[in-house]
This record gives structure tokens, sequence and C-alpha cells, in this order.
């Protein structure tokens, strides 16, 4: 369990507070700062089990649980109206944390019906996954730099 590449992805968990906490104090510089951070170890933490062939089913558990909490937490932070900056769309948050929601659940029933429990990211999730955390770094580049460029967040959104 305590292996280098799951201490990694426990860090990118840790860190999430400490990002949200620069979102809502509105200081985007340093929330930018983070999540770079956390992008560097999500992709080190994945180097690191294959490098040092330190995989265990922990981590195959925790990599998936960590990206999430970071995605559906940024989404409902920046989606708060009133805090200075134009929010992401309610409509948008909801749909991401629909998804997650249907995608659980479904995987629930599958495992609970069928006993099958090993899921595989599809080339459809890793998709949506970068798109999401696409659009959390634009929105907070734009605010980190207070870029206002009509329509920037148009395409991620959409």
């Amino acid at each position: 369990m305590w292996t280098l590449p799951n201490l990694v992805t426990l860090l990118r968990i840790f860190l999430l507070p400490v990002f949200l906490w620069r979102i809502w104090q509105n200081d985007f510089r340093w929330a930018l700062i983070i999540f770079f951070i956390a992008g560097i170890s999500d992709g080190l933490d994945g180097l690191l089990a294959r490098r040092l062939n330190q995989f265990s089913e922990f981590g195959e558990k925790l990599d998936p649980i960590a990206d999430k909490l970071m995605l559906v937490t940024s989404f409902i932070i920046l989606a708060i109206p009133g805090r200075g900056y134009d929010p992401i769309p309610l409509w948008l948050t909801a749909t991401v944390i629909a998804r997650d929601v249907l995608i659980l659940l479904v995987a629930v029933i599958v495992m609970a019906i069928w006993r099958f429990n090993r899921f595989r990211p599809s080339i459809y999730g890793k998709i949506s996954t970068v798109i999401q955390i696409g659009m959390i770094l634009i929105f907070v580049l734009v605010q980190a730099f207070d870029v206002r460029i009509r329509g920037l967040l148009m395409f991620p959104i959409w």
C-alpha cells in the first residue's frame, strides 16, 4: 500500500483542499500552480508504478478517486455564484456530476448482478476527463491572468 506511486497519489489528494482554498480566496495564480503540480503528480504516479513495477490494487483504485475528487470539487467551487468572476454554468457542473454518479450506479449494478469488477477506462471516458481538466485549467488561467477574451471558455464548456 505504501509504495512511492501511491504516496504521490496521496499527495495529489492532500493538495486538493489547498487548491480549493486558493480558489475560495480568489488567488487563482496559486491555484494554477497547485493544479499544475497535481497534474504532474497524476502522470508521475503512473510512470513510477510502471518504472518501479509497484502496482497495487490500492493504487489502482486510489488514482481515479483522486482524479474525480479534484474534478468534481473544482467544478462545484467554480460554479458558486457571487465570487467575483463569472462562474462555470450550473448545468455543466450538474452534467459532470450526474455523469459520474450514473457511471458509478451502473458499475455497482453490474458488480451486484454479474460479479464483474474489472472495469477498464474507455477512450471516451479518457477524452471526457481530458476535456474536463482542460476546462478547469482554462478557467483558472483566465481568472489568474484576468484574460477577457470572449468565447475562450465556450469551446470546453460545449
